[in-house]
């Protein structure tokens, strides 16, 4: 996730994940509802940032256990 080390926009965060804009909005605004990200307006473009800077190391150490863990679970069900 891209706003673990800096806000962003959407646009921008579509562009870098290769997805369309409006799948980047509707997970921002789950993300949001959810009290994970905080929206910031300038004027008529959407800054979104993480709500707290300490969900970065979280979601670092999720990722790390999903890629430690992930491809354990997939062989499992074979």
């Amino acid at each position: 996730m891209h706003l673990r080390s800096r806000p962003g926009y959407p646009s921008e965060l579509a562009e870098s994940f290769g997805v369309p804009r409006q799948s980047i909005s509707n997970h921002l605004a789950e993300l949001r509802t959810s009290g994970l990200v905080d929206v910031i307006r300038e004027g008529r473009r959407s800054r979104y940032e993480l709500a707290d800077k300490r969900l970065g190391p979280l979601l670092d150490n999720i990722t790390g256990l999903m890629l430690t863990v992930g491809p354990l679970a997939a062989g499992k069900n074979r």
